[in-house]
């Protein structure tokens, strides 16, 4: 019975003067303006403190005069005789000063006062009342009273109300308007900002955050500097201060030495016209691929790519802008499986590739039917394997295939590598690393040229270097051309760590072993898995594969148990058999 969804496993190996270094794939199985104050308020100040003989009680002198004796008629009863208050002391009843509002002076310092209310006329006694009394009202408190032994008609005299405190400033009193003379000191100066445009103006205190809290007031001792940030909206620019600050500096300093005002514009950016590139999919096999943002549906047999319109039929032609970012995600079709992406821009086995248009775009994916290892056996060996040797730097190669009774024989298989299924091996002569584009190039040109019908999901593709070999006494040849010798198979270790694999040849059927190191690398050589820190071992075996792994189990076990090596692959694979291309398969 034959496993679907199989696994390939890829080496790909370089060698450095006498000693080869390898790379390996384990593959098939990847963001108003406007003058402002606040009203002022007004000092209280009391003008008593400041002159008291001002305010102190005024007493007119009362003389007791019995007239009576002079004129009976004159104590018959009289009526109420009203005395003008103003008669006897006209400084009472003198017209209150005009207020000035001194915001007539200078617009914009301040808010008018409120209006300041002058006095009333002493008022007179009522007519029906009886005797000589009159009263200033309303006293603040009652009023003295003249000793009424000393007088028959008591006179009741209270001070005047004191003058309401001045506005600011105080006016010279020889005119209406007059001149100023004084000021009275604020207790505080207020910062104002105005906002034009999309965009906001902050203080690094966080009282100001404009548009919204533009207004915000700053004590006078000591003077307070508040730094203003201003921030445009997407699409729009700072354009500069005005009024307090200047420049186009997005940061302001204002020194709160007085009442302040700030505007700050912004303007609208102008954009270029945007670039349509184009980006082409190129499907093969039977799959769909769709791209997010929309304008890709792509999925039928390989063929040329057209344009269609929307609805009409697949859409593997779509433009986009220069820095759109775009998914493609690749569905396969029941009995299909996703094969990989082909080229730079998409490498790999995920089912998702994400990018930046960045100019025109194509992109290649591939499907393959379920189940055809034999003709991906057969496809490669007769096609695409050969095709690599036409590069001078690939020595040798190296295809292996597990089967059931090779997966049952595994002394270790731990995720993802218990998945391998074929191990597909490129040994390469290179004085460096460079040498593998060759490689690339070709294959892509393969590609190209619609010659990969097969492609299997990959575990790993790797490059690795080798450190060690090692050949058993009992054949003639020596380790260095192990890999054209006609093994009948391979026992292939995949471990965490490093330790030589000289022992192993004391194993009946091995014989000999290549041991390497991975060394990391990005697509389009490696993939999949990582193979940071680990080694790959291969024992050639010149007997049954199946046979040779139950007399190496045990010395891998001892291996393990005594080394810092983690096994993640032990097993055994088959070498492939020319044109018997499904005597060994998974």
């Amino acid at each position: 019975m034959r496993r679907r969804g199989k696994r390939l496993l890829a080496v790909r190996a370089t060698v450095v003067a006498a000693l080869f270094a390898a790379g390996f794939v384990l593959s098939d199985t990847v963001l108003a303006a406007g003058s402002f104050l606040e009203p002022m308020p007004i000092a209280d100040v009391d003008p008593c403190a400041t002159s008291p003989d001002l305010c102190g009680p005024i007493v007119i002198p009362t003389v007791p005069i019995d007239p009576c004796p002079l004129d009976s008629s004159l104590c018959s009863p009289l009526p109420p005789i009203a005395i003008d208050p103003c008669e006897l002391e006209p400084s009472l009843c003198e017209p209150a000063p005009v207020p000035v509002d001194p915001c007539l002076l200078e617009w914009g310092y301040c808010s008018p006062p409120e209006p300041i209310p002058i006095p009333d006329p002493c008022p007179l006694l009522d007519p029906a009342s009886t005797g000589f009394g009159f009263e200033i009202c309303p006293p603040p408190e009652p009023c003295p009273v003249a000793d009424a032994g000393a007088s028959l008609y008591p006179i009741v005299i209270c001070p005047p109300p004191p003058p309401p405190p001045p506005p600011c400033p105080v006016l010279d009193s020889t005119s209406l308007i007059g001149s100023i003379v004084d000021w009275c000191p604020p207790e505080q100066f207020f910062l104002g900002v105005a906002v034009t445009g999309a965009g906001h103006v902050t203080s690094g205190d966080a009282k100001i955050d404009c548009p919204g809290d533009c207004f915000e007031a700053y004590p006078t001792d000591p003077v307070a500097t508040v730094t203003l940030t201003a921030s445009a909206e997407p699409g729009w620019e700072f354009a500069g201060w005005s009024v307090a600050c200047s420049g186009t500096s997005p940061t302001c300093a204002v020194t709160m030495g007085g009442h302040r005002f700030v505007a700050a514009a912004f303007r609208a950016v102008l954009l270029p016209p945007a670039e349509h590139l184009r980006l082409v999919v190129a499907p093969g096999g039977h799959g769909t691929i769709a791209s997010d943002p929309p304008g890709i549906e792509c999925g039928s047999p390989g063929s040329a790519p057209e344009r269609r319109t929307a609805g009409s039929g697949p859409r593997c032609v779509a433009d986009f802008e220069r820095g759109d970012l775009v998914t493609l995600t690749a569905t396969p079709r029941p009995g299909w499986r996703f094969g990989g992406w082909l080229g730079e821009i998409c490498f790999g086995e995920a089912l998702t590739c994400s990018f930046e248009i960045q100019g025109p775009t194509l992109v290649k994916a591939h499907f393959e039917p379920e189940g055809r290892d034999a003709d991906y056996i057969e496809w490669h060996c007769l096609d695409h394997r050969p095709e690599m040797h036409r590069l001078t730097s690939v020595r040798a190669t190296l295809r292996l295939v597990s089967t059931p009774a090779c997966r049952a024989a595994r002394a270790a298989s731990e995720d993802p590598f218990a998945a391998v299924d074929h191990v597909m091996t490129y040994l390469f002569a290179l004085a460096d690393l460079e040498g593998l584009q060759g490689f690339t190039t070709l294959n892509f040109a393969m590609i190209d040229a619609g010659r990969t019908p097969y492609l299997l999901p990959v575990v790993q593709r790797g490059i690795y270097s080798f450190n060690g070999m090692v050949a058993a006494p009992r054949i003639r040849i020596g380790a260095d051309v192990l890999p054209w010798w006609p093994a009948r198979g391979a026992y292939v270790l995949v471990e965490q760590g490093e330790a030589a694999a000289t022992d192993l040849t004391e194993v009946p059927g091995v014989a000999g072993v290549w041991w390497a190191t991975g060394i990391p690398m990005d697509p389009p050589y490696g993939s999949g898995a990582g193979n940071a820190g680990l080694q790959i071992t291969y024992c050639y075996l010149d007997t049954d594969p199946v046979e040779a792994a139950k007399g190496l189990r045990p010395v891998l076990e001892k291996r393990w148990a005594g080394t810092r090596v983690v096994p993640l692959l032990a097993a055994p694979f088959h070498t492939i058999v020319p044109y018997e291309w499904d005597r060994h398969l998974p």
